[in-house]
């Protein structure tokens, strides 16, 4: 089995002066695994294309190939109403499926062969060993895009006859299923033009920020690192809206479902890298940037730069908590996504109810991704529409029905926080150990929830209610004193995200609507199992 790759992300070091113009192109050159040559090569064979559609074509054959590879991994299989033992399993329907994708391959391969302007000549005579002629200046056929079309389409169509013939056993084992798959995904990294397998990498044609509004917040941000990091949220989930999108259209179609669950694989695992660099990286990146502007100021000019550099200081505090929210929010559909709302393919349901769960799943993906587009927008610009952004009239009622649900959530957590340090409030101040895992667990959920929904609500203490949270960092016994001061501020602030939630339901694309408590319930679970 293939070992996966490593995820693509922005590149802490290479810090210059200059402010970055084209985030796209700054992201491109960072995430693109592929040669200069070849880079320059599938551009021309791109633009040389007469089809129509054709970015619609080349984007669905990679998206499906990169769902091939993740359908692999059993993390990223829809598994609503939970899993049995890997052992005891059957993986033919999961083997079915993957044959779905590689003929669905195979003819998109053919489509853009057939559209290709030049030809492309089928030879299966082996080269000869013995010849006067050098080996390098000898011309190879997947040395140019159509000759690695081609190359592509013969490795699909004949790992589907095999794939044919292992699914005449009645029973699949996953080491079987496993290795027929990552025999095609060897055979994909193996090509120098098509190979998507990369995790956050970016494509210049189809993912080009193209929103107004999106590309003027990108270009607001002042830090190459932090430039950096909001186009790569803002890029990765509109590629991943884009891709929910092409699922969506899968599932509308009994005939393409198959190709939705490796679709699923696919976003899954985007999701996850995306939440994983957003949640984990961002800070640690914003931090050391920042560090080394700071380091750059000399001892003499402190003084006169010291509101210069309170306020970067509180520029980066606000972005690193809205990037946060964003990775702690894409991280929680993603589990939502597999594990609560579609079935497997192994479940045997009829292709309509498995079409409603999977267009059910895409409406609710759709409203967070471009809920987390929003958010990020909207803590750069101020004032951003959703309807504006994306020509949704949905969006914005989206948006505000997340506000609501986030709100309500972080409600229910200070609640439980504050009954739980009450309760701490003993004697013995020396307690370690179990009895402040809560103190850790409250400080996970403020920096997922709390901080960005104090600042996206304009919260007026949002500072001191921080600061008297984040003394609890580290501590190893119940400090008295701390404990209720950040007790007095989260009751405090909960009473402010309650008046939020009121006053979020008053709105006017949230009017006549009624709160959703089980889905921001399931929302929670999927946060604090994340």
């Amino acid at each position: 089995m293939n070992t996966p790759k490593a995820t693509n992300v922005p590149r802490a070091d290479a810090v210059t002066s200059r402010r970055v113009r084209d985030p796209y192109a700054d992201l491109l050159r960072d995430t693109r695994a592929m040669r200069r040559e070849h880079a320059a090569a599938r551009d021309a064979w791109f633009a040389g294309l007469a089809v129509e559609r054709k970015e619609d074509l080349l984007f669905e054959l990679e998206m499906l190939l990169k769902g091939l590879y993740h359908w692999t991994n059993t993390r990223n299989h829809a598994s609503a109403g939970g899993r049995d033992p890997l052992y005891i399993r059957n993986f033919r329907p999961h083997l079915a499926v993957a044959r779905a994708v590689m003929l669905r391959c195979a003819s998109l391969c053919a489509q853009l062969l057939a559209a290709s302007r030049s030809a492309v000549t089928v030879t299966r005579t082996p080269p000869t060993g013995f010849t006067e002629e050098p080996r390098g200046e000898r011309p190879e056929s997947h040395e140019t895009p159509d000759g690695a079309l081609l190359a592509l389409r013969q490795t699909l169509a004949g790992h589907a006859e095999i794939v044919n013939g292992l699914l005449r056993i009645d029973h699949v084992p996953y080491r079987l299923f496993a290795a027929a798959l990552s025999a095609v995904s060897r055979e994909v990294t193996r090509n120098p033009f098509f190979n998507p397998l990369f995790t956050l990498e970016f494509r210049p044609e189809f993912d080009r920020v193209r929103v107004p509004d999106v590309l003027d917040a990108i270009l607001s941000v002042d830090g190459e690192t932090a430039h950096r990091l909001v186009a790569l949220a803002n890029v990765g989930c509109l590629r991943v809206l884009r891709m929910t999108a092409l699922l969506a259209g899968a599932s509308a179609d009994p005939s393409g479902i198959p190709r939705a669950w490796a679709l699923l694989a696919a976003v899954r695992a985007e999701l996850r890298a995306l939440g994983n660099v957003l949640r984990h990286r961002a800070s640690v990146m914003l931090s050391e940037s920042l560090e080394r502007d700071l380091m750059r100021v000399p001892a003499s000019d402190l003084r006169n730069r010291y509101d210069t550099v309170v306020r970067d200081c509180d520029r980066v505090r606000k972005l690193r908590a809205v990037l946060v929210s964003v990775g702690a929010a894409l991280r929680a559909e993603a589990r939502r996504l597999t594990e609560v709302r579609v079935p497997g393919c192994d479940a045997m349901l009829p292709p309509n109810e498995v079409s409603a769960a999977l267009d059910a799943a895409c409406a609710r993906l759709r409203d967070a991704l471009q809920s987390a587009v929003v958010q990020v927008t909207r803590a750069l610009r101020g004032g951003a529409d959703a309807e504006r952004i994306f020509g949704d009239r949905g969006a914005r009622r989206a948006s505000s029905e997340r506000l609501r649900h986030s709100a309500w959530m972080f409600t229910v957590v200070t609640r439980a926080f504050v009954t739980r340090a009450r309760e701490a409030q003993t004697d013995d101040v020396w307690r370690v150990g179990p009895e402040m895992a809560f103190v850790g667990d409250f400080l996970g959920y403020f920096r997922a929830l709390g901080a960005s929904l104090a600042q996206e609500t304009e919260y007026p203490e949002a500072e001191r209610l921080t600061q008297a949270v984040m003394a609890l960092r580290g501590a190893d016994w119940i400090d008295t004193q701390r404990l209720d001061a950040a007790v007095a501020e989260s009751e405090a602030f909960a009473a402010h995200l309650r008046d939020v939630v009121e006053r979020t339901g008053a709105r006017d694309e949230l009017r006549g609507v009624a709160f959703d408590k089980a889905a921001a319930a399931e929302t929670l679970r999927m946060h604090l199992g994340a």
